[in-house]
């Protein structure tokens, strides 16, 4: 006869042990979670957001290529193209450009590009970042 009762046990062990688990690489940059409404997304309150601070140079629809400065073209910075440029781009990626001014790889985005930490509350942020999510 066949005992099972201590699959269970096994399984259990495995995965406190953190087997199964999704693993960071080492090194990996952390981010804090994004900050949500109680209502979940809003991206009708990023779009107002987005309209206000950031369409004079990305644009309407978020398209970029609108010159803003000493011969700077802006990027386009709507979500499908991110991800398709630059992957793997992480909403936790968007926020840390646009806080700090940092692209994907660390490393400071043009001086142009306007560092919104201090004026835009977290949840305008994260309101801008769901308006890009609706973006192609």
């Amino acid at each position: 006869m066949l005992r099972w009762f201590g699959v269970p046990l096994v399984v259990l062990s495995l995965t406190a042990c953190g087997w199964g688990a999704a693993r960071q690489s080492p090194g990996a940059v952390q981010f804090p979670p994004a900050p949500r409404g109680a209502s979940g997304p809003n991206p009708s309150s990023g779009m107002s957001v987005y309209e206000a601070d950031c369409a004079s140079c990305h644009g309407a629809g978020a398209q970029g290529g609108i010159q803003v400065a000493d011969g700077v073209i802006s990027p386009d910075i709507r979500w499908g193209k991110l991800r398709q440029l630059h992957p793997p781009y992480t909403d936790a990626l968007l926020r840390r450009a646009i806080l700090d001014g940092l692209a994907q790889n660390g490393q400071p985005l043009d001086p142009n590009m306007p560092r919104w930490q201090g004026r835009l509350s977290a949840s305008q942020v994260t309101a801008v970042i769901d308006y890009l999510h609706t973006l192609h």
